[in-house]
């Protein structure tokens, strides 16, 4: 039973976004970037962060830096 309902919501939706689609005369397209380019950003991400951490002088303590921000 619930699965017919499932399919039924997600036909409804399915319907509703096409005719959506065609009265803005959108064409549904794949996303075309490369999974490196993700990754690489979430590296450079780490990688900034920890070079904030590695230039903070002297000893903090991690649980009072985040309560202050």
């Amino acid at each position: 039973m619930s699965i017919q309902k499932f399919l039924a919501v997600s036909n409804y939706r399915r319907e509703k976004q096409i005719a959506y689609n065609k009265e803005h005369n959108i064409t549904p397209r794949s996303v075309k970037r490369a999974i490196e380019d993700s990754l690489s950003s979430a590296d450079d991400q780490q990688k900034k962060a920890a070079a904030v951490l590695n230039d903070a002088v002297g000893n903090f303590d991690v649980a009072e830096t985040i309560r202050e921000t």
